[in-house]
């Protein structure tokens, strides 16, 4: 959106943008089965980049030479240039060698051409279509704040990491949607189909030589023409403590924690090996937390005092509160699934049809 003057308002399109997609798959607009097409045009659209199976900020641009991308197109020139007064136009316009026409160096923004105008004693008609022409030139309101003219950073035929990242969580949000609606469990699963898709182009999944860096090591972006750059503690990883909590099921859910079959399959996060079911071992707020296999649904709460056990997989909210506040009430959490809530989070983790 624009506006040009104080009484007038111009809406343009953008080009394509990973922005944009990311925020229509948050947005809650879209129905499943349309939110599944966008992940699906996306893997089939310009911004897909084969080489590293992952997205880039907008697709490349082909870039016209320097002299070409500052020139005043011969319309312009010769239709409303001509007949304004040569006083104003050569205020702001210079010819170069070969007779095309630019604005002049000294006018190095949009701020600046009105200043010279003023100095010069432009009237309004004349203002107006000098200050059109100088759009049509540099576009300033298609400025995204992404660089569509350089290669480095987050430039031209650049993967922006947190950007991808952010597209994970996206996808993550559809499918705990679309489980809490109760939607079929063949949409669920291509949801999570689609989310281990978008997982499997990011760093830790490909190989040093692959991503040219160290996988497990954060970076900024990857240009086009080298590998990972600009290690740090990115945006990405804000992201991916979401993602990694989603992955292995656990929530919080109207202010109770809640372990639900998650987007890894059941091998991925509690492991099996000859000796059986091996539990997986993490930490919320602080409070050690395991993750088991066993016949029914429980959660059992660890104090100094002794352990409770509860049915189901959700821990009461004085419990969760505890946890939260790190009261040191709570010495630990063990969450066992059983045997049917099992069955349905292998079901989650079979490839989609």
């Amino acid at each position: 959106m624009s506006f040009p003057t104080e009484g007038t308002a111009g809406v343009d399109h953008l080009g394509p943008m990973l922005e944009g997609q990311v925020a229509v798959l948050s947005s809650g607009a879209l129905t499943t089965d349309a939110a599944l097409a966008v992940v699906d045009a996306l893997f089939e659209s310009a911004m897909y980049r084969p080489d590293q199976d992952t997205f880039l900020l907008y697709p490349p641009a082909e870039l016209r030479p320097f002299m070409e991308r500052t020139r005043i197109a011969a319309a312009a020139a010769g239709g409303h240039l001509q007949p304004m007064r040569r006083t104003i136009v050569d205020a702001v316009v210079i010819a170069d060698v070969d007779g095309h026409l630019h604005f002049r160096p000294s006018i190095a923004n949009a701020k600046a051409l009105p200043a010279v105008l003023d100095q010069v004693g432009a009237d309004e008609r004349e203002r107006s279509t000098l200050l059109d022409i100088h759009e049509q030139v540099f576009h300033h309101r298609t400025f995204t704040g992404r660089s569509i003219r350089m290669h480095g950073y987050e430039g031209v035929g650049s993967v922006y990491w947190h950007m991808v990242a952010k597209l994970l969580v996206a996808v993550l949000e559809l499918f705990w949607d679309a489980a809490a609606r109760g939607e079929p469990e063949p949409v669920v699963a291509r949801v999570a189909g689609a989310y281990r898709r978008i997982r499997a182009g990011l760093g830790y999944h490909k190989s040093p030589a692959e991503f040219g860096a160290i996988p497990t090591d954060c970076y900024s972006h990857t240009p086009a023409h080298a590998g990972a750059r600009q290690p740090g503690m990115t945006g990405q990883v804000k992201e991916e403590i979401l993602t990694r909590m989603g992955e292995l099921g656990l929530r919080v859910e109207r202010g109770r924690l809640r372990m639900s079959p998650g987007l890894l399959a059941p091998e991925d996060v509690v492991g099996r090996d000859d000796a059986g079911w091996s539990p997986a071992r993490l930490t919320i707020c602080g409070v050690p937390v395991r993750i088991d296999i066993g016949t029914d649904d429980s959660i059992t709460v660890e104090r100094a005092a002794g352990a409770e056990t509860h049915a189901g997989l959700i821990a009461p909210a004085e419990v969760s509160a505890q946890v939260f506040a790190r009261t040191g009430e709570v010495a630990g959490l063990r969450w066992t699934v059983g045997d049917d809530t099992l069955a349905r989070w292998r079901a989650l983790a079979r490839p989609a049809p």
